[in-house]
């Protein structure tokens, strides 16, 4: 059983924005580059906040997206 953290807890979680560019190289030709911005959950006694940690390079911060996308290609 996981217990569930609300969003006060000392560390409800951390945010990844995704922003995903396309590129269209040719008539049947597309790029796509992704930028995961992460923001670290944090708690001070003064409340709770985000700290922006800036753009992630960690492949793992881009596993689940990455699933995602080629999931729907999969499924085309």
């Amino acid at each position: 059983m996981v217990k569930q953290r609300g969003i006060f807890a000392k560390r409800a979680g951390n945010k990844i924005t995704y922003n995903i560019f396309l590129k269209q190289i040719s008539e049947s030709l597309i790029q796509i580059n992704l930028q995961a911005n992460l923001e670290m959950s944090d708690r001070t006694e003064d409340g709770y906040y985000y700290r922006d940690e800036g753009v992630s390079y960690d492949p793992k911060d881009y596993e689940e997206i990455m699933g995602f996308i080629e999931s729907h290609f999969e499924n085309q």
